[in-house]
């Protein structure tokens, strides 16, 4: 499997932490908080989980579809974390078409 075209320039909108992977109140995201917790990040520094989300897609390869807005990247692997524990988690990202750079789209815990 391959990288993740263009993962040196990927972008994670502010938003997409606070809002949703961040949030004690996002439907989707609040259990997905309460995981990343676990593991040593707090709100008080979202650049740590965004440097590790980064990370986690320039570093593990990707399985690649395409959907009906361009192509979407599933990467698998462990993530760096504050505890220095490396959970095996699936992050998703897409490029859209008409764009190179990959969009962080969300993550998931693999059990």
């Amino acid at each position: 499997m391959p990288l993740t075209p263009n993962a040196h320039s990927a972008i994670i909108e502010p938003e997409k932490l606070s809002g949703y992977l961040m949030s004690e109140t996002h439907p989707q995201g609040a259990p997905k908080w309460r995981f990343l917790q676990l593991f040593g990040f707090t709100a008080d520094d979202p650049g740590i989980l965004r440097e590790a989300l980064l990370n986690h897609v320039a570093a593990n390869e990707a399985s690649v579809s395409v959907t009906e807005y361009g192509l979407k990247y599933e990467v698998d692997g462990p993530l760096q974390t504050p505890s220095r524990r490396t959970p095996d988690v699936r992050t998703v990202w897409q490029i859209d078409r008409g764009q190179t750079a990959p969009h962080f789209v969300t993550l998931r815990p693999r059990r």
